[in-house]
């Protein structure tokens, strides 16, 4: 075995200046990175993040205008029929699931949180059409408390050897764990993989 091969197997993946260096790499690639979902508060990031799905971001972002027009506040929001939701939402695709998606969370956050978004995982997962990644979209764009996870962020971190298993549960912890929240919008997945491997081989 070549003194090379020796080496990388000894070497700590989570050595403290490799991560710098991987973070260094992203942070000047990215930089001034932003959610490429328009919205002003955590209420309307939950309600674009929820459209989003099986959604492009630019037709989210031509649709939320007009809905939140109309419908302001989550209470507003909460009070609205559903067919009015649907016709504002129609070109989102699968609107008739995300209307009642989005109305249910506003009731949730109305009812149980008093009209606030929760900033805990636990607690946002109670609302209707939010799982783990809306939740992380949530808590980490407009709370900078989480880091986002979907197929970019089960690959970027094993790419980058911080950890073996690509279970969304424990590379969610893992991104965590070592410091990637500023990184969680990056613009595209083969640039991100392009950045992993240089600084991460």
């Amino acid at each position: 075995m070549s003194a090379d091969k020796k080496r990388v197997k000894k070497a700590n993946p989570t050595d403290p200046a490799r991560v710098a260096a991987i973070l260094d790499a992203l942070a000047k690639t990215y930089p001034g990175v932003v959610c490429a979902l328009h919205h002003r508060n955590a209420w309307e990031l939950t309600v674009t993040t929820i459209l989003s799905a099986q959604c492009t971001d630019v037709r989210v972002n031509l649709v939320t205008p007009a809905l939140f027009k109309a419908f302001p506040t989550p209470k507003a929001m909460a009070a609205a029929s559903l067919p009015e939701l649907e016709e504002l939402i129609r070109t989102t695709g699968f609107y008739r699931n995300k209307a009642k998606s989005i109305k249910g969370a506003a009731r949730v956050v109305v009812e149980e949180f008093s009209g606030k978004v929760p900033q805990t995982m636990e607690e946002i997962l109670r609302l209707p059409g939010v799982a783990r990644k809306t939740g992380n979209v949530v808590l980490g764009s407009w709370y900078g408390i989480a880091v986002i996870h979907d197929a970019l962020g089960e690959k970027a971190p094993a790419l980058a050897a911080l950890q073996g298993a690509f279970d969304e549960r424990a590379v969610e912890f893992g991104l965590n764990d070592h410091n990637f929240a500023p990184f969680r919008t990056v613009a595209s997945e083969p640039a991100y993989q392009a950045v992993i491997r240089k600084v991460g081989r």
